[in-house]
């Protein structure tokens, strides 16, 4: 009996220090390939537990190319299970301030994996190509 409470009272223990543990969010590199209008979903990193989590994302854009005389804007927002989760971030070409924007109410949940949306907008050359390339951190 004795040894069953004092299982029980390890196992118990465990489970508290190891849910305590704070996870740390991933920042994880992006790089899209789009024409006006085009959009991709891809890029997955861990949403932070613990004392570091936030119900905001952050994305930073570190370089885009695209065609001259044409003017890219590029829409991020967090996905989870193909739905969207959080408002949107609209960014122009030549921004490399590192932006962020909110959840949905009850959406953003320590310790899972969320995806980057972005979608390109703009005019000039629609089907040419562009890239944006930087971080995001769910």
């Amino acid at each position: 009996m004795k040894k069953n409470i004092l299982r029980t009272s390890i196992i118990s223990l465990m489970m508290f220090i190891i849910s305590a543990i704070p996870v740390m969010a991933q920042t994880k590199k992006y790089s899209y390939d789009l024409v006006v209008g085009g959009s991709e979903t891809k890029y997955v990193a861990t949403k932070a537990g613990g004392s570091s989590f936030e119900n905001k994302y952050y994305v930073t854009q570190d370089f885009v190319a695209q065609p001259t005389g044409s003017t890219r804007y590029f829409s991020y927002h967090s996905r989870y299970k193909g739905n969207q989760v959080s408002n949107g971030l609209k960014l122009a070409e030549n921004d490399r301030k590192q932006h962020n924007n909110t959840y949905h109410s009850g959406k953003a949940v320590a310790n899972k994996s969320y995806k980057l949306y972005c979608k390109c907008t703009g005019n000039g050359h629609t089907t040419s190509k562009s890239t944006v390339t930087g971080k995001w951190t769910p």
